[in-house]
């Protein structure tokens, strides 16, 4: 009896688990042919293209950079992605695909460092093709991400399932662009939703959440040096952000101790690093902004276009004041630390 039961038991762990295997291979062959992390993959292999500016990084990029605009540049960046992320799909494009940028676009922005982006790691269906989950568990002391290993690698139905939901229930499928380009539709609003706006996302990044993580600090470390060690500089921006965000946001904590913080990082690298302050440069044209802190696709052509001029510039100095140029002063291109607010309003 005893015998036939263990036998019993173990034909219905053999087929429990064939079952969950198919499911798994199945579900992740549907992500594969509809996530958006996915086809840029594709697009990325398929680029043939000269690598001189690697965009990589979040939604702010990834919505806010289009290539069109900006001559030998690949949007790599992505939904939510954070530094932990980048730093490990970097790896892989320089050590594993042996492509290497001559120059890597990344954000600084308000909500790049909060520990709402820390506890946030998701879709480890694509991650686990990235990031070191058994590094990572170790250097946060996190026994959390083995599991995340797990599921992304032998349970992904059980993870992404809203996924499938979100595919069947919308109206059409969402455009991307060549070279990963992924815009914003244009959304104009009054000026008191977009008050409703920025204090819901602050709120969001900021109300229970504290404005700077040391694991993704140390991280955002991680990547600049192995940048300088690659010897691919390093162009961090601080990207358009709507007044109203700016505004509640200031609220929580101040500016000035998050980018000192940061910028003690950035120290250590200022000769391979340049930061351009673009985060006001939107303040009194709403038309551009999709939400508190994502350019419409308006906004990011208008954007990558200033930006593209800006680079082309090379060791021209910054703007004063005025919006003019000063004659005679030359700056380094690299370890630059300018505000760019004005390149836009002198235009205008």
């Amino acid at each position: 009896m005893a015998k036939s039961f263990i036998i019993k038991l173990f034909v219905f762990l053999g087929l429990l688990i064939g079952v969950s295997l198919a499911l798994n291979e199945l579900y992740k062959s549907f992500l594969r042919n509809n996530y958006f992390s996915y086809e840029k993959d594709r697009q990325f292999r398929n680029y043939t293209g000269k690598l001189e500016y690697l965009l990589m990084g979040d939604s702010h990029i990834q919505n806010g950079i289009n290539p069109e605009f900006l001559e030998n540049s690949f949007n790599y960046a992505g939904a939510w992605e954070n530094y932990v992320q980048t730093y490990y799909k970097l790896k892989n494009i320089v050590e594993e695909q042996k492509r290497i940028p001559e120059n890597i676009i990344l954000p600084v922005d308000l909500g790049s460092f909060t520990s709402f982006r820390r506890e946030r790691f998701k879709n480890d269906h694509y991650w686990v093709n990235y990031m070191d989950y058994f590094e990572v568990a170790e250097n946060f002391g996190d026994r959390l991400f083995i599991n995340k290993w797990i599921i992304g690698n032998y349970f992904t139905y059980a993870e992404c399932y809203e996924s499938l939901f979100k595919y069947l229930t919308r109206k059409k499928r969402e455009n991307m662009f060549p070279n990963g380009f992924k815009p914003c539709i244009v959304r104009n609003t009054e000026s008191e939703e977009r008050e409703l706006d920025g204090e819901r996302i602050a709120n969001l990044y900021f109300k229970n959440y504290s404005y700077y993580n040391s694991d993704l600090g140390d991280y955002f470390g991680k990547m600049l040096e192995f940048c300088e060690q690659h010897k691919i500089h390093v162009i961090l921006i601080k990207m358009p952000v709507a007044r109203e965000y700016c505004v509640q946001a200031s609220g929580y904590f101040s500016k000035d101790s998050l980018y000192n913080t940061v910028g003690n990082i950035i120290e250590k690298h200022k000769d391979n690093t340049t930061l351009l302050d673009y985060q006001e440069l939107f303040f009194d044209n709403p038309e551009y902004m999709y939400n508190h802190d994502h350019l419409n696709y308006n906004g990011a052509n208008e954007f990558t276009r200033i930006l593209s001029r800006r680079l082309k510039e090379g060791n021209t100095p910054s703007p004063d004041k005025s919006g003019s140029l000063p004659a005679g002063r030359q700056v380094p291109r690299r370890g630059r630390i300018i505000d760019c607010r004005m390149a836009f309003q002198s235009r205008h």
